[in-house]
C-alpha cells in the first residue's frame, strides 16, 4: 500500500514538474509576472476562498483546508473526539506560477494519478475540539524528504469559515489557522512551524 502510494505521489510531482518546465522554457515567467491581476483572480477561484462566503448550516463550522508554495502532496487529518478522522491529499493549483490552462491540467492530473485535490471544504460540529494535522512528502528521483507532521486545535464557532494552511517557504513549513468568517479579512489564531527534512536517498540500482 505504501509502495502504490509514494509510486503515485512521484508520478503526480514528475508530471507538474515537466508542466513547469515547459513554461519556463517557453515564456522564463511565472502567471503573476504575466498577468498579475488574472493570476490573483485564478488562485482564488482554485484555494477554496470562494467557500468561505456559502452558507452554513445550522451547528455547523466550515474549514478550507489548502497547500500553498509548492506543488507536494499534503495530507491531511481532521479529528473530532465524536466523529471518526478524516483524511486528504492536498496541493497548491499552481495559479500564481502556471498559465490558467497548464495550471487546470495539473490539476486534473493530481487528481487523477494520486487523488490530491487544490483545497477541501469540510462541515465540521461547531464548539467541539478539532485537531488538525498536516504531513508534507516528496519523493523524486534524487533526493526526498518531508515536513511535519504538524497540528494544531480549534473549537469552531458556529456559522464560523476557517482557512487551515499548510504553507512551504525556503527551509521551512508552517500550518497556520486563520479564523476567515470574514473572508476579506481573515485573522491568524495558531501557527506551528519546523524545519524541512530531507530523507535518506534512494539506494542506487
Amino acid at each position: 500500500m505504501k509502495t502504490s502510494f509514494i509510486f503515485r505521489h512521484t508520478i503526480a510531482l514528475c508530471a507538474v514538474s515537466c508542466l513547469v518546465l515547459l513554461q519556463a522554457c517557453s515564456l522564463g515567467k511565472t502567471y503573476s509576472e504575466i498577468n498579475p491581476e488574472d493570476a490573483e483572480r485564478q488562485v482564488r477561484e482554485n484555494n477554496g476562498d470562494k467557500e468561505l462566503d456559502k452558507p452554513i448550516p445550522a451547528g455547523k463550522s466550515r474549514l478550507v483546508i489548502r497547500s500553498v508554495g509548492a506543488p507536494i502532496a499534503v495530507k491531511f487529518t481532521v479529528c473530532s473526539p465524536d466523529s471518526k478522522c478524516r483524511e486528504w491529499n492536498v496541493a497548491d493549483s499552481g495559479h500564481s506560477v502556471l498559465l490558467p490552462g497548464i495550471a487546470r491540467m495539473a490539476s486534473r492530473m493530481r487528481r487523477a494519478t494520486a487523488n490530491v485535490l487544490p483545497y477541501v471544504p469540510p462541515l465540521v460540529d461547531a464548539n467541539q475540539t478539532v485537531t488538525i494535522s498536516a504531513l508534507g512528502n516528496w519523493y523524486e528521483t534524487a533526493s526526498r524528504g518531508h515536513c511535519g507532521p504538524l497540528s494544531t486545535t480549534l473549537m469552531p464557532q458556529e456559522n464560523h469559515a476557517y482557512i487551515i494552511e499548510f504553507r512551504w517557504a525556503d527551509k521551512i513549513c508552517s500550518l497556520t489557522a486563520y479564523d476567515a468568517t470574514n473572508s476579506n479579512a481573515p485573522v491568524p489564531l495558531t501557527e506551528t512551524h519546523e524545519n524541512i527534512s530531507p530523507d535518506p536517498a534512494p539506494p542506487t540500482p
